[in-house]
């Protein structure tokens, strides 16, 4: 779904306030390059990226372009909705699941490594080994 017009004249990259131009399902900066989704003809922006959830999307996609198997945990149902659609869009594979950080919904010892942007740092759980319990021997975290 697009934008209607009278939106597109007013709307500026919230990075550097240059025109941003319409593209097939998202908007994208003409001076800096910044792109921002549409969705259901609502313009999504988020300074920097697509939207805050994409920037880790894009790492996923460069996993999966290396052959890792990549898995995507999100409590926001909307942000998992995007990476799969990105992935699809991309024609990578990439499995998705709504679910709790704190209480992560995988069995013990299904991942080598395992990747969270911008949120370990912020618990003290993360020390007391939270999630060693769903990585496998080889453990990065």
């Amino acid at each position: 779904m697009s934008i209607r017009p009278e939106l597109l004249k007013i709307l500026a990259c919230p990075t550097c306030k240059s025109n941003v131009e319409l593209f097939n399902k998202h908007l994208e900066c003409a001076s800096c390059g910044g792109k921002f989704l549409i969705e259901q003809g609502i313009p999504i922006m988020l300074a920097n990226n697509l939207s805050d959830d994409l920037r880790l999307t894009i790492l996923g996609l460069k996993m999966a372009e290396r052959g890792s198997k990549v898995f995507g945990l999100d409590t926001s149902v909307e942000g998992i909705k995007i990476a799969k659609q990105v992935f699809e869009k991309e024609e990578k594979e990439g499995l998705f699941v709504c679910g709790d950080l704190l209480n992560p919904p995988f069995k013990n010892g299904q991942f080598d490594f395992i990747y969270g942007g911008g949120m370990i740092e912020h618990f003290e759980m993360w020390a007391a080994g939270v999630w060693d319990r769903p990585l496998s021997e080889s453990k990065f975290l």
